[in-house]
């Protein structure tokens, strides 16, 4: 009602509901198009509701929340011409979990592929986390040696997830609403419920547990100040800022001592990777050269590993710096490990891949092409530069220079990909009003 501003619910599992002279509410449900008898007087449902046509295009299961508005690719005219395109929910290719090694060769962690996200392997070595973007969405834990999986949590909302140090517990952030987000724990067996450990108006996301585990890095974002890095004390769940400024602050990791602070900021113009003593006072060192973001600490703290590239969509590389912090803190020259080409390390504004607590081999997500890593000498030169330059365009020839090389093995969400059909035509039914009063009866006449 738009005088009392009352509402009640009508149809569970529906989105993008059209009204039709025939006594219908016309709607779409994971791809397929339905109807249910509706009462315009009574604003009532007045029957069952009917699955009409499947595989319907619906913007909905994307890995980008953004881009699921749920809108069916669908519409009727007065008259009673129905207008359609075929194409089922939004597919997004699939991926593994990998195991990469220093010298960027990949091994699936698991059998089976998903839309995984964000992994990070447990202190103790044992286990590793990780979130699924599509489908049945939530985060997971897998027993390393035994290559099995089992969901954690099952609430869509669950992301970033990181370990305890003392590998009892999976740390998540969860978005219960717009205006609500939380940062929650759940034991890392499944053996309890998940509990909050903080609540903001703002988006919030955990970042870094200190070694003794009672110090939470985490990363709030601020309509003023864009992101800032705040730390949570878990004894009396009180938190504070810790780097608050007009520039945008975030990934916030504690050193394996407990020590330092590495960060990423923009206040040059540009991402680069800070340290600083933790809790402080003392200055900032940049590690970074030409740009950086995403630090990892090597398990000794004596390496910061960190990815360089500063577009989402840029061709991008892992590097390493050497770092001493016995008594104060210097850092080394940065220098490659290997290109990112097929790998997915790359998230924002917390850390989304990890280092094995032997540091010997990084956990992330992506692709394999017969199991070794795409060199940069490989690829056509303006294909490179189109990659580096961030072109959403050179993605899509990225593609087709891995499906047309003889040489390279194709990842099963690649072949994927190549089966589903483009956008060519639409579909129309004149007429379509007396097939609907048909077979889902209203009672107008």
């Amino acid at each position: 009602s738009l005088e009392s501003l009352q509402r009640r619910i009508l149809i569970d599992e529906g989105a993008d509901a059209r009204y039709s002279s025939t006594g219908h509410l016309i709607f779409i449900r994971q791809g397929t198009l339905c109807a249910v008898p509706f009462d315009l007087t009574e604003l009532a449902v007045t029957g069952p509701v009917v699955q009409l046509i499947e595989n319907v295009m619906q913007a909905s299961d994307a890995n980008n929340e953004a881009m699921n508005t749920y809108a069916g690719q669908f519409d009727f005219s007065p008259s009673g011409t129905l207008g359609y395109i075929l194409g089922g929910p939004y597919h997004a290719p699939a991926g593994w979990l990998l195991w990469i090694d220093k010298s960027g060769n990949a091994q699936p962690v698991l059998d089976v592929i998903s839309n995984y996200f964000a992994p990070r392997v447990s202190p103790d070595g044992t286990h590793a986390a990780y979130c699924v973007l599509q489908g049945k969405r939530g985060i997971g834990v897998i027993d390393i040696e035994r290559r099995i999986a089992m969901p954690l949590t099952t609430n869509p909302a669950d992301l970033w997830n990181i370990w305890t140090p003392d590998s009892s517990r999976v740390t998540f952030s969860r978005s219960e609403r717009p205006g609500l987000s939380k940062i929650m724990w759940v034991p890392a067996d499944g053996s309890g419920e998940a509990e909050s450990l903080v609540e903001s108006e703002s988006r919030i996301f955990p970042s870094s547990w200190s070694p003794q585990g009672d110090l939470l890095a985490y990363v709030k974002s601020d309509p003023d100040t864009r992101l800032d890095i705040w730390v949570l004390r878990s004894k009396d769940r009180k938190s504070e800022a810790f780097i608050n400024t007009q520039f945008s602050e975030s990934f916030p990791e504690f050193s394996p001592d407990g020590h330092w602070m590495a960060y990423v900021s923009n206040e040059t113009g540009q991402l680069e990777v800070y340290v600083r003593p933790y809790p402080g006072p003392g200055q900032k060192i940049k590690v970074s050269n030409e740009g950086g973001w995403i630090p990892c600490w090597g398990p000794s703290g004596r390496q910061i590993y960190y990815v360089s590239g500063n577009r989402i969509l840029s061709s991008h590389k892992l590097m390493v710096v050497d770092v001493e912090t016995t008594s104060t803190f210097s850092a080394g020259i940065p220098r490659l490990i290997m290109d990112c080409l097929g790998y997915g390390l790359i998230a924002s504004p917390v850390r989304g891949y990890d280092i094995h607590p032997d540091g010997k081999r990084f956990i992330g997500w992506g692709h394999v092409y017969g199991g070794g890593p795409i060199k940069r000498s490989d690829l056509p030169e303006d294909l490179l530069q189109g990659l580096e330059s961030g072109d959403s365009r050179s993605l899509l020839r990225f593609g087709y220079w891995l499906k047309t090389g003889g040489q390279r093995k194709l990842s099963p969400d690649w072949e994927a990909l190549d089966r589903l059909a483009a956008v060519t035509d639409i579909k129309i039914v004149q007429n379509w009003f007396e097939e609907l009063k048909r077979l889902v009866p209203s009672g107008n006449k």
